[in-house]
């Protein structure tokens, strides 16, 4: 794999796992802004895609520093590492937009939907 290609690959991912970290702060700033029902859940939410996302952060570095004959093996763990971190965000921002929207509802509304 060219040089080129490899690092515009780098740095193509790199810039996605800044967009998901910079999106997981504002959740938890979110958060702590509001008394949020649900607390524990949505903690441990984030805390996963945290987690994952430094997993791929870690994958990337590897991905830095892998060889022409390595290069392929580590791609192919990053972009499984990505997946799951992309996959783990979105989760915990969907859930965390749900538990505002049932509470900005309030507790009868939210159980019947109107």
């Amino acid at each position: 794999m060219a040089k080129s290609t490899k690092e515009a690959y780098r740095m193509e991912i790199e810039e996605k796992i800044k967009k998901y970290e910079d999106k997981m702060e504002q959740l938890r700033n979110e958060a702590l802004d509001k008394t949020v029902e649900g607390r524990q859940e949505l903690d441990a939410l984030m805390d996963n895609a945290r987690t994952n996302l430094g997993n791929a952060r870690d994958k990337l570095r590897q991905l830095r520093n892998s060889t022409e004959k390595t290069w392929d093996d580590v791609r192919e763990g990053l972009e499984k590492s990505w997946e799951i971190a992309r996959d783990t965000t979105e989760k915990a921002s969907a859930r965390f937009k749900q538990v505002l929207q049932e509470q900005q509802q309030g507790p009868d509304n939210a159980r019947t939907g109107t």
